[in-house]
């Protein structure tokens, strides 16, 4: 991760992103609505994990995205 700093205060690089990019948030959102619309598989990834764990275990959420599918693994009852 790149830290810059500006008026002395270190920012992340999402920051610098969104700073630059203001709508890309909103691009995102448009992206998996325009996924949803087109039929694509979004819970495929949770479902692949949690066919490769037993119930109920731990799973680590790298943390890069919404959380789309350490949701969908909690919602079957994993620890997330």
């Amino acid at each position: 991760m790149s830290d810059a700093v500006a008026d002395g205060v270190e920012t992340s690089r999402w920051v610098e992103i969104t700073r630059e990019k203001p709508g890309h948030s909103s691009w995102y959102v448009e992206r998996f609505r325009a996924m949803v619309a087109a039929g694509d598989d979004l819970a495929g990834e949770a479902r692949f994990v949690d066919a490769m764990v037993a119930r109920g275990a731990r799973i680590l959420d790298a943390g890069c995205g919404p959380g789309r599918v350490g949701s969908a693994l909690a919602q079957v009852g994993h620890d997330v």
